[in-house]
This record gives structure tokens, sequence and C-alpha cells, in this order.
């Protein structure tokens, strides 16, 4: 991934960045999220609530993968079925979705595969 443009979005305002996030998403039809062998990455945020971090291209989900994450792998979620199947199954069970131009600060558990 260009370094520029990863500076580039890392400066966005919260705004800045959701509208960037949901242009890509819209644009491409896709979300990722990180994943391993233990299933989907989730963190806790400072607040304490769990949430499900999703990023508009695999690059950035990519520069998140170390630490604790460093073994998982970015993995595409097709719109149609982020929209249909997972966010009512996060809302189902209170996961937040979060959209992240950086991991470090949040505590990491992974979920189950189901």
């Amino acid at each position: 991934m260009n370094e520029d443009k990863v500076k580039n979005i890392i400066s966005l305002s919260s705004k800045e960045r959701a509208s960037y996030f949901v242009r890509k998403v819209a644009d491409f039809e896709e979300v990722w999220g990180l994943y391993s062998k233990a299933g989907w990455v989730t963190c806790a945020t400072a607040s304490g609530a769990l949430g499900f971090p999703v990023w508009p291209e695999s690059g950035f989900a990519a520069l998140c993968a170390y630490g604790e994450w460093e073994e998982t792998r970015p993995k595409k979620i097709l719109l149609p079925e982020f929209l249909c199947k997972w966010l009512p199954g996060l809302s189902r069970t209170y996961l937040k979705i979060i959209v992240r131009k950086e991991m470090s600060a949040y505590n990491t558990v992974h979920a189950k595969t189901e």
C-alpha cells in the first residue's frame, strides 16, 4: 500500500474517515476484516464495548496485522453479505462496527469461528 495514501487517510478527521470508508465500500462493494484460524478479530474499545473492526481496503487491514494479530490476514466480506447477514448478526450479539484508522489503543479478543 502506498505510504502517502496511508498517511493521508490516517490524518483525516473521524467524519472524513467515515466518509472515505463509505465511498470505498460503496464503490468496490466489499468490507475487510482480519481473520485467523481462531476466527474473526474483535476488539474492546476504551469504553469496554466489544466491536468488529472493519476496513475499506485489504491494505489498511493488513497494516493492523501485527502484535497479537500477527497471525491474522485480511479477509473480504462482500457488501451484500455484510448488509444482509453480518449486520443483523452483529446487532443480535451487541457487537459494534468499528471503522478504524489504527488499532493499537484497543485490546484484542479473537472471536471463535462459528
